[in-house]
């Protein structure tokens, strides 16, 4: 080959793009991970530049380059419709994808072009850059990579989102991500410790930013029941519901904020209602598979010789919940 492929892996490792974050394979399921990129491009319409690179990233892991090649042009033509004034800045990302996707089906000269353009670009955007310049988009969507891959690395997401925000500290988005990235990693890592309120702070100010968010909405109402605050977190919870009555995410976390509540009816009725949006999403069969299991405990309790018919049915509509998503991972 014309260009040498040993000067273009050293080239390649230089771009700053998915496959130079370590995003490593064995720490994630990729079919999960792909249900949920899936169902946020369909439900998140505002701009899926991020959600096209990651889908690309995940169709390289599961063998598909050119199904890679096509997230990657819807990518472009997001960034094209989304952002039309920031193209070199938008575009960096999605070019070094399509770099590395090109090496892996063995086309190095595209590949080259491809490297070619992230450099004109970077020196387009900074006279001292070649294939790295230090933007807070891109630190940015390197936190929701990281977020997306799992508790190991929300402690890399939030450094990423730290940095964003040290460029542009009123950003909506490097808010939301970095509330979002604590409040992940206190829910793994500090629960039950001093550390429980440190996302609150950033959950509030994002929830601000961005008013119409119900995802952040959800998280800061989950918070709030964590700090014994459960007026003002249902408050949140009603007004995310209300907003955005067909999102799978608000009603997700509205009824795991309705079962540790205590309410496992109210709950259950959210949780059928979100899966007549997505009938196949294992989060929703298996937060009913608790609520199953809620109810058969609270049956016990209540009653000295609960019936057997009525034990015997929540046992078999837990499991059958509990199964769906283990069939499915």
């Amino acid at each position: 080959s014309a260009v040498s492929k040993s000067s273009l892996k050293s080239s390649l490792e230089k771009l700053e793009c998915y496959f130079t974050w370590t995003l490593l394979e064995e720490d994630v399921d990729l079919d999960e991970l792909e249900e949920t990129v899936g169902y946020q491009i369909k439900f998140f319409t505002e701009s899926n530049i991020q959600n096209y690179n990651l889908m690309s990233y995940i169709c390289h892991l599961k063998k598909s380059n050119e199904e890679a090649l096509k997230n990657l042009q819807k990518a472009e033509e997001e960034v094209k419709k989304n952002h039309p004034d920031e193209i070199a800045r938008r575009i960096l990302v999605p070019w070094g994808n399509y770099a590395w996707v090109c090496y892996h089906l063995e086309r190095y000269e595209e590949a080259q072009i491809y490297i070619n353009k992230v450099e004109n670009s970077c020196k387009e955007l900074s006279s001292t850059a070649q294939w790295k310049i230090e933007l807070p988009e891109i630190w940015a969507e390197q936190g929701w990579a990281l977020i997306k891959w799992g508790k190991k690395y929300f402690e890399r997401a939030k450094n990423c989102f730290e940095n964003a925000l040290k460029k542009e500290p009123d950003n909506p988005e490097f808010n939301a991500g970095y509330a979002t990235a604590m409040y992940r990693l206190e829910e793994c890592f500090y629960r039950q410790c001093e550390h429980e309120t440190l996302s609150l702070e950033p959950l509030k100010r994002a929830v601000e930013l961005n008013p119409k968010d119900t995802f952040l909405m959800a998280l800061l109402a989950l918070k709030l029941q964590d700090l014994n605050q459960d007026d003002e977190g249902e408050r949140y919870i009603e007004e995310a519901m209300q907003k955005t009555p067909c999102s799978p995410y608000a009603l997700r976390y509205a009824a795991k904020f309705y079962r540790r509540k205590g309410e496992v009816d109210k709950a259950m009725e959210i949780l059928k209602r979100a899966l007549t949006v997505t009938p196949d999403s294992t989060f929703l069969h298996h937060q009913l598979g608790l609520c199953y299991r809620n109810k058969l405990f609270q049956l016990k309790m209540s009653t000295r010789y609960p019936p057997q018919e009525q034990v015997e049915e929540l046992i078999q509509l837990a499991i059958y919940h509990f199964k769906i998503m283990t069939d499915r991972k």
